[in-house]
């Protein structure tokens, strides 16, 4: 899931964690003393209206995230602690317009098996590619993660103007989101429609998988991409891999009875093998330790042959950066406060391919498969002078708040215009005509030019032709002779 949360600067301090403890005590403090602490912003009556009711921060937030190949058990408690602004200050926090967010799915069974599996597709519940009971418990603790880590920011129970979740079209995706937003909003008060379910429905959209140009990756039928992956193939880092590791391929063939494995197919063993070991499967003797750390390696390779190796800027323009092109243009609609959009917060349940391409185009991925829930979220803040800037962060471990990730070139809270322009080289402007290839366009231009010549040299032939023969096949006629010499009376 990526997650992308604004909050305001001015509302926050941070190191400290704002409740309604502390707003209680401070609420008691300014009773005992009303002088106190004049222009820090509180008074004896704000105190007590922010014990009562502790005011989210100013802003937007996101998160995009994406099913965790593994996700162990939830962070500890971890948000900014906020600080309570005046009653005008909080009428205009209201009107504050926010949105958007991306994560992985959770466990799931594997998408395939290979043909000598002792585990076919009837060894697994519900079949290839679905998410797993584990898979729903890592997601419902990352929807709890996400409501502590923005408690005050998001409101306390569902409510449908301010998120909008958007997921791929696949059972593991779609039921991920699912078990998400019941972590993220268990239902209170008059959202609880029978009694001892904590759980209430919440729309995910979708589009066909045929019609998906955001969310799932590589995106297909761009020959230019192919053209480049064509080149990576001729790299000395892919040769050398290649050459490296041949023995273990042909290995690996023998003992799955896949008659082609390569460095772009042997992830598909490694991750059969590694689903049947997370569900306390035998494995065949063959898989050792250090087999399955080999197969790991490879797998993690193959990652790197979709999005880098070889011109990793402009796969980026094909692949990642559409999805990242979408994200800027979410976060730059988020700073104008008159939008007509109330969100909040965008969410995408995807792939760990999206996590990839996405940290690919943004050069911070760490070379490693994103775990099952592990999330990327991006937070935009609205700074004291009216500016806004980023901050990017990646949960790829439960148990842990997320660590920050940088982008090249900028701080941490990278100011919003520097970001859009260290990001800009990745983001495409034509992504069908970028797809072409350019020697292909000038032969199509130049054989569509001379299709076009030849047309109209056959049309003017056929009107020549007709002219000559209309005027050979005219019958001979009377021709008046003129009366110019005889006298006229």
């Amino acid at each position: 899931m990526l997650c992308i949360p604004t909050l305001s600067r001015r509302w926050m301090l941070w190191g400290k964690k704002w409740s309604p403890c502390t707003a209680a005590a401070a609420a008691a403090a300014a009773a005992a003393d009303p002088g106190k602490g004049k222009g820090k912003g509180l008074t004896p009556s704000e105190a007590a209206a922010a014990a009562a009711d502790p005011p989210g921060p100013r802003g937007q937030k996101g998160i995009l995230c994406a099913p965790q190949n593994r996700c162990h058990h939830e962070a500890p408690h971890f948000s900014p602690a906020l600080f309570t602004p005046g009653r005008k200050e909080r009428r205009k926090e209201e009107r504050e317009r926010e949105r958007e967010g991306l994560y992985r799915h959770g466990d799931r069974s594997p998408v395939k098996a290979y043909p000598r599996d002792p585990y076919q597709e009837n060894a697994w519940p519900q079949g290839f590619g679905q998410l797993s009971q584990e898979g729903m418990r890592q997601q419902w603790d990352l929807g709890q993660a996400l409501r502590r880590r923005y408690s005050g920011f998001l409101n306390g129970s569902y409510n449908r103007q301010e998120i909008f979740i958007r997921s791929t079209d696949f059972d593991r995706t779609l039921m991920s989101a699912e078990a998400n937003l019941a972590g993220l909003y268990p239902p209170e008060g008059q959202q609880i429609f029978r009694p001892n379910v904590s759980w209430q429905p919440i729309p995910v959209h979708t589009v066909p998988d045929s019609v998906e140009r955001l969310l799932k990756f590589p995106l297909l039928h761009c020959p230019r991409y192919e053209q480049l992956q064509n080149e990576t193939r001729q790299t000395r880092e892919y040769v050398n891999k290649t050459t490296e590791n041949m023995h273990f391929l042909e290995m690996v063939a023998n003992m799955t009875g896949i008659q082609d494995v390569s460095l772009e197919s042997v992830w598909s063993v490694y991750d059969t093998l590694f689903c049947e070991r997370t569900h306390k499967m035998p494995l065949p003797a063959w898989v050792t330790p250090n087999v399955m750390t080999q197969l790991k390696q490879l797998k993690d390779f193959s990652f790197d042959f979709l999005f880098g190796i070889h011109k990793r800027v402009e796969k980026a323009r094909l692949q990642g950066g559409v999805l990242l092109a979408q994200i800027r243009k979410n976060l730059t609609l988020a700073m104008n406060a008159s939008a007509p959009s109330h969100l909040k917060m965008l969410m995408y349940s995807a792939h760990d391919t999206t996590l990839v391409a996405l940290q690919m185009a943004l050069d911070v991925y760490n070379g490693k498969q994103a775990p099952y829930a592990s999330c990327h979220i991006f937070e935009l803040y609205q700074e004291d002078d009216g500016n806004f800037s980023v901050e990017m962060f990646f949960r790829n471990e439960s148990g842990k708040k997320p660590y920050p990730l940088l982008l090249p070139g900028c701080e941490q809270r990278c100011p919003l215009p520097k970001f859009l322009h260290l990001t800009d080289p990745v983001i495409p402007q034509d992504w069908k005509q970028e797809c072409q290839i350019a020697n292909s366009m000038k032969d199509t231009e130049l054989i569509v030019g001379l299709a076009v010549c030849g047309s109209i040299l056959f049309l003017l032939i056929i009107l020549l032709l007709t002219v000559l023969f209309r005027v050979k096949s005219q019958p001979p006629g009377y021709r008046h002779i003129s009366d110019e010499g005889e006298e006229q009376p």
